[in-house]
């Protein structure tokens, strides 16, 4: 989880389980489907998040790669944008 953080530059909780990921993709499913209370413009709010899982531990970032691995991040998102972009 270091390299979220450092390229956010924000901390990234981890859960505790280790079926992480599913229940993160099977929470962004029940979003998309209208089945999650949303209180945010972004969709459901982080307090249903905190529903499905429980926080392990926090990565903070390190703040001797966040502006490397921004950079970077920044970057990928431009060529993704991009990408999408293109007909």
């Amino acid at each position: 989880m270091p390299c979220p953080a450092d390229a956010t530059g924000l901390p990234v909780d981890v859960v505790e389980v280790p079926e992480g990921a599913a229940l993160g993709a099977a929470f962004l499913a029940r979003c998309v489907a209208g089945l999650e209370p949303s209180d945010s413009p972004w969709g459901a709010g982080l307090g249903d998040a905190r529903r499905w899982a429980r926080t392990g531990r926090r990565v903070e970032p390190d703040e001797r790669w966040v502006p490397h691995a921004s950079d970077r991040y920044a970057r990928f998102r431009d060529l993704t944008a991009a990408a999408i972009a293109r007909p």
